[in-house]
């Protein structure tokens, strides 16, 4: 028990130094990132007069909703998300209709902005979750040595007696 307790602790201090030392800094890059966009977004529409102001208006208020939501970008709050998508057909509409206006967008830069503002929302939910791997990789791997243990032992009940008798002799015969 005292070596559990002893995990335990080694796990909590890893959470700790991850949530509270390196996940800032992640969120700070990406922080950055959306910065960065969001400038070459605005750089785009300065200078190219055939940018649709309605899918510039979309992406501009997309990555500034987020530059200061990057920690709330959960597990739970996407459950949450997707929960009110499927329940709100009024909500489901407007996305949808949101969605068709950026697919239809021509400018290929635009459509690029807007890939890699999605790909630093994935990021930052990764990074999110990131404490909870340093408890789910142990059970993972106890998951999966249980599972091949399992299998070796599925074997070596359907083994041949003689191999039996040869790698195991039992105890009165040897």
């Amino acid at each position: 028990m005292s070596y559990f307790i002893l995990v335990l602790a080694f796990l909590a201090i890893l959470h700790f130094i991850y949530d509270g030392i390196v996940l800032p800094s992640i969120r700070m890059h990406l922080r950055n990132k959306l910065f960065a966009l969001r400038d070459e977004l605005r750089q785009i529409k300065i200078c190219d007069e055939e940018c649709d102001p309605q899918v510039f208006n979309l992406l501009h208020d997309g990555i500034n909703r987020f530059l200061n939501r990057l920690h709330r970008l959960t597990i739970d709050r996407q459950v949450q998300f997707m929960r009110e998508y499927e329940n709100d057909d009024e909500l489901r509409y407007e996305i949808d209709q949101r969605w068709k206006l950026v697919e239809s967008c021509e400018n290929e830069d635009v459509t690029r902005i807007f890939e890699e503002a999605n790909d630093v929302l994935r990021v930052a939910y990764l990074a999110n979750m990131g404490g909870w791997f340093f408890y789910l990789i142990p059970i993972a791997l106890i998951a999966f040595s249980l599972k091949k243990l399992s299998n070796e032992a599925r074997e070596m009940f359907v083994m041949p007696n003689r191999e039996v008798d040869r790698l195991w002799p039992d105890s009165k015969t040897a």
